[in-house]
């Protein structure tokens, strides 16, 4: 099984959708958010919704 761990997004929009794109093209069964979605960026409703849909765990 291969996991994907992710963090400290910051509301950062763009950085998030280029790494799921590339977890995604990994074959990876699942992903981990271990915090840090939203705080300092612009998109953070966006990034929430995300990280909600993609990852199976969030913390």
């Amino acid at each position: 099984m291969k996991i994907a761990i992710i963090s400290d997004i910051h509301g950062n929009l763009e950085a998030l959708k280029a790494t799921i794109n590339d977890i995604e093209k990994r074959n990876v069964d699942k992903i981990i958010c271990l915090g840090d979605t939203i705080a300092k960026g612009i998109h953070p409703k966006e990034c929430i919704e995300i990280v909600k849909n993609k990852c199976e765990i969030v913390l």
